[in-house]
């Protein structure tokens, strides 16, 4: 993970005092060279230059006035250059240095009034060829005097003046050079504060990363650890499953058969109480599972076409005598317009009914219980529970749908607190919602919005036929290894004119896979030594009409992964443990008592890819039609012969590449035998073959031994489902 560097406060105002440390400097040392200029300059050297020309040239008009011998014309050309030499005070940057005196500005003033005067009084040399008048030259001496000690005064103040400006500029400079050197050592204050930052958000920075990574590494552990407790989780509702499932069924079977037999009243009752406890427990668990299996999305829904009116009022009968044990009346009300056969899964609805029937039964004490079915717009259905029992409060109305959740009085009966969960999923899961109104002493009412669109009546066996009818005559092997179950099975099928012959192990069921008499076959997936699922590759390659008997597997295992090992293992269906006689009697309905209608090996495949949710065939029913249509049902049955007696030998030339690491020679194998597979449609064989052949360069060892382990488990896969497919074309 990449440190992007977020910036502290003392970093930001280190960065800023720097820049603003090295403004104040470049604007100081501009300051500095102005100044030195300004030094540098003539000005204050022609300043006290032209005080000193100008007092001599005061000097000179007066000694030139006083000299006898003295001429107009020499006399006017003094006076013209000590005009000239005024003048310089008044205008220039001389002018506007010496200006800035007082006392310069007055003595100036005085110089210029008198050379004024001069002026007036010199007059007359310009207008006539005669010499001055006594009286005159006398006056112009006496103003060249004064011109005199005022020009030899403003020399003085001129050269004070200077003296002045040199030793303020001196002194500006210094205070300049002072702030520079005020300047330079903040900006360097500041600019090693800015390394000790920089350096600081640098290790503070690495030290954030090293979290970060340290955090992502437990991150890491801790999703892998959630990930091993979920795996832990699943093996042990897995085993657990099979392991009650086991005791439950031959507990719940046997006392379904007791009610056949003559006991006593009181016996009579305390057979009630333990299948009513025998019940309790099953839902309890089956709510659990449940929960597990919709949590990993591992529920399926099964549609098919029922009659809506019957399946109701069939729901309704036992709530009904329910409802009447507590003294509480039960109202049934359904629209007229309501379709007669709809498609759907009778199964998950008849489970959401009985959690929300049952719920209300339990929470009321006195007055009724109301189911009513109406349309609700379109396909869907509303149907309403409504009861009279202790209600709901409205601040427990928005937890009443979350898992193990009890609220109000309900937190005090018996239940694990999932029925109502489980049917929210449910209902979303098939398309529709439950919500739910309460008043707390009044009632509640819940309603379930379902999608049932109309269908057509099915062809079916009447409903009224007797089962025995139906099933007298057939023979079924069993093979299970619980001798319990085996005798629970022996009797609920014998009890429907059923001839059962009864096996412990798999290897005794493939004894009889030569023998064409047998109907069905009721296999145990788990079993010890060869179990269910090696038994039915085995039978299925035994050829004839015996590899062609229906084989429905008993398990307590209620994963979809497990349900489709099972259907590509060959077998047609699958019924989980604990199973009742109407599961049995169902199983015997679809397969052995319509053989005409029970599906091939290929429809039951094809059936269990539609029906996934999750991950793809492993092989591609598309592709294999598509090749059947190409080259006629005959020559793709010698193609997929030819192909799985080569399937294991490829398997083994793989395994000498990685053995004696040759592992070019690993990928070219790898590649031709991803593209025979994938001709033939083996998707997920050419998926793992594609996947070696591309890390074949990057992944060695242990990590590739692991790939082609994956590939001899997926192989098996593969021939038996190629197996199932070439029997749907000997069928034909």
């Amino acid at each position: 993970m990449l440190y992007a560097p977020r910036y502290s406060l003392h970093f930001k105002v280190a960065t800023l005092a720097s820049i603003l440390f090295l403004v104040g400097s470049m604007a100081i040392g501009w300051m500095i060279f102005q100044r030195q200029k300004v030094l540098e300059n003539r000005t204050f050297e022609n300043m006290s230059w032209i005080a000193y020309q100008l007092d001599q040239e005061a000097n000179r008009f007066y000694w030139q006035l006083a000299a006898t011998d003295s001429s107009s014309e020499r006399l006017l050309l003094r006076y013209e250059i000590l005009f000239s030499r005024i003048r310089l005070f008044r205008k220039g940057q001389v002018a506007h240095v010496i200006t800035s005196g007082s006392m310069l500005d007055s003595d100036l003033e005085k110089v210029w009034q008198q050379t004024h005067r001069l002026d007036d009084l010199l007059a007359p040399l310009r207008h006539s060829t005669g010499g001055l008048s006594e009286d005159g030259k006398r006056r112009i001496l006496a103003t060249a005097r004064d011109l005199r000690h005022v020009t030899a005064r403003i020399l003085l103040e001129v050269k004070a003046h200077v003296a002045a400006l040199k030793s303020d500029s001196r002194q500006q400079l210094s205070s300049l050079y002072r702030w520079v050197l005020v300047m330079l050592g903040m900006m360097i204050l500041s600019g090693l504060l800015l390394i000790m930052i920089v350096l600081r958000e640098r290790r503070f920075g690495l030290e954030q990363a090293k979290r970060l990574r340290d955090n992502a590494l437990a991150l890491d552990k801790a999703v892998a650890r959630a990930r091993a407790a979920s795996q832990s989780k699943t093996r042990f509702m897995a085993m657990m499953s099979h392991e009650i499932r086991n005791p439950l069924n031959g507990m719940i079977g046997m006392a379904e058969l007791l009610e056949h037999e003559s006991v006593s009243s009181q016996g009579r009752q305390y057979l009630q109480a333990l299948l009513q406890s025998a019940h309790g427990l099953h839902g309890i668990i089956h709510n659990v599972l449940d929960h597990a299996r919709l949590e990993q999305g591992a529920i399926v829904l099964n549609n098919s076409p029922f009659s809506l009116v019957n399946f109701i009022e069939k729901t309704c009968v036992y709530h009904r005598m329910q409802a009447r044990q507590k003294g509480l009346d039960f109202n049934l009300t359904l629209a007229d317009d309501l379709p007669d056969w709809v498609n759907g899964d009778t199964q998950r609805l008849r489970q959401i009914l009985t959690n929300l029937l049952g719920n209300a039964i339990k929470f009321t004490d006195e007055g009724a219980v109301s189911l009513s079915v109406c349309h609700a717009g379109g396909q869907s259905l509303s149907i309403d529970v409504r009861d009279t029992g202790c209600g709901i409060s409205r601040a427990d109305l928005g937890a009443l749908f979350e898992p193990f959740n009890k609220v109000g009085q309900r937190s005090h009966h018996k239940g694990a607190g999932l029925g109502l969960a489980i049917s929210q999923w449910l209902a979303e899961a098939m398309g529709g919602d439950i919500s739910a109104e309460s008043t707390p002493g009044k009632g509640s009412c819940f309603c379930l919005t379902v999608p049932l669109a109309a269908s057509d009546a099915p062809t079916a066996l009447d409903e009224d036929t007797d089962d025995t009818v139906v099933t007298h005559g057939m023979k079924v092997l069993v093979v299970e290894d619980d001798s319990i179950n085996r005798m629970l099975a022996r009797v609920m099928l014998e009890r429907l004119g059923v001839e059962v012959v009864l096996v412990e192990q798999g290897a005794e069921a493939l004894e009889h896979a030569d023998d064409p008499s047998f109907d069905l076959v009721f296999m145990d997936v788990n079993m010890p030594i060869m179990d269910g699922l090696q038994t039915t590759r085995r039978w299925r390659l035994g050829g004839g009409k015996p590899a062609d008997i229906p084989i429905i597997g008993m398990t307590g295992n209620t994963s979809l992964a497990d349900r489709r090992r099972c259907m590509c293992a060959g077998m047609n269906d699958v019924i989980y443990k604990p199973f009742l006689q109407r599961d049995v009697l169902s199983a015997l309905y679809r397969y052995a008592g319509r053989r005409d209608a029970a599906p091939s090996p290929r429809a039951a495949l094809q059936a269990d890819v539609s029906s996934s949710s999750h991950g793809s065939s492993d092989i591609s029913l598309a592709v294999l039609e598509d090749l059947e249509s190409a080259v006629g049902h005959e020559a793709l049955k010698e193609l997929i012969t030819l192909y799985q007696s080569r399937l294991f030998r490829r398997l083994d030339t793989l395994n000498t590449c990685l053995e004696q690491a040759r592992w070019a020679a690993l990928g070219r194998e790898a590649h031709s035998f991803k593209g025979t597979s994938l001709s033939l449609g083996c998707q997920t064989m050419g998926a793992l073959l594609e996947d070696m052949e591309q890390r074949v360069n990057t992944e060695r060892g242990a990590v590739m031994k692991a790939r082609l382990s994956r590939l001899y488990r997926c192989a098996d896969q593969t021939f038996s489902a190629l197996e199932n497919y070439k029997r749907s074309l000997i069928n034909r």
